[in-house]
């Protein structure tokens, strides 16, 4: 069990690294850069960006301080549509994937328990 989460792991931590890359292709507008005054903050870098995913698949106030002044200040919906994508895949997919490891080994741990 611990081999799979490891690698569900590295399957996460690999999907934010795209995600951030992906992200940062899609914002590098002047616009944005101009619009956005925490643009710096949250897409400066790949690892500011891997940041702002990771915040945004745990839906750690995602709406207001990111997607918000992307797609009404910076009119960049195709950012907007990435972070969508990256809440359906890392949090309803991989976190979820994680979950359901936890609790499938907390069953084999209670039947062997009860042994």
């Amino acid at each position: 069990s611990l081999k799979t989460m490891v690698w569900t792991g590295l399957f996460l931590f690999i999907m934010t690294y795209v995600f951030a890359i992906l992200l940062l292709f899609v914002v590098d507008t002047p616009v944005v850069w101009e619009c956005m005054t925490d643009s710096q903050l949250y897409m400066g870098s790949v690892r500011n960006s891997m940041m702002t995913i990771i915040q945004v698949f745990t839906l750690d106030s995602w709406a207001s301080d990111i997607a918000r002044p992307l797609l009404f200040d910076a009119h960049n919906t195709l950012a907007v549509i990435v972070l969508i994508l990256a809440i359906i895949v890392c949090n309803y997919g991989i976190l979820n994937l994680i979950i359901a490891l936890m609790v499938e080994h907390m069953s084999v741990m209670k039947k062997d328990t009860e042994a």
